[in-house]
């Protein structure tokens, strides 16, 4: 609810997704193929127990806000600071081939985001110039997206490398959500 020049929200959902398959055609696939349909529930590919989201807004609307030798310097400028936060997805870790692991038994670590975003209008006239900063990601955090099954990490494949090899080889940067991102631009508005 907008107030004093601020408004906001938090949202928060809980999910549990169980099922015998996370793809929709894979049931079809097995039929066809003459394979045993899984009766067992596993946790699904997407089950991400808990969502977490609290933005933040202050907007100034145009010719309000704290005046400054005459002008009023916040006049039409809006600040938005957008926290996300989700727990671990599902991965079936690897152990080894004589061992039967429960599919999807283990959890990715939580991620977590800071966006912010400032809009400044500037009036020439009835024209109207918009100048925006954007920052995805501000503190630069390191969300996992894909794990090696056998480690549960992002650039450890739980295996020895070749003689020779290079460890960058494992460094896929798809493996983590993308880094810090800082967009600044200028809008004319007629």
């Amino acid at each position: 609810r907008y107030s004093n020049y601020f408004s906001g929200s938090i949202d928060y959902s809980f999910m549990v997704a169980k099922g015998n398959n996370s793809q929709p055609l894979a049931g079809f696939i097995d039929a066809f193929s003459k394979e045993e349909i899984p009766h067992q529930e596993y946790f699904l590919d997407f089950d991400q127990r808990h969502d977490i989201a609290v933005n933040v807004n202050f907007n100034v609307p145009r010719n309000e806000g704290p005046e400054l030798f005459g002008i009023k310097p916040l006049s039409d400028f809006n600040f938005n600071v957008l926290f996300q936060a989700g727990s671990g997805l599902p991965y079936t870790p690897y152990v080894d081939p004589t061992v039967r692991i429960e599919v999807n038994s283990a959890r990715k670590p939580w991620t977590s985001t800071v966006d912010i975003r400032a809009v400044k209008k500037i009036w020439i006239f009835d024209f109207a110039t918009s100048v925006f900063v954007e920052v995805t990601n501000l503190f630069d955090t390191e969300n996992v997206r894909y794990v090696y099954s056998r480690t549960g990490k992002p650039f450890d494949t739980g295996q020895a490398g070749l003689v020779g090899s290079s460890p960058d080889a494992d460094h896929n940067p798809a493996y983590l959500d993308p880094p810090r991102i800082i967009k600044a631009g200028i809008q004319l508005i007629l």
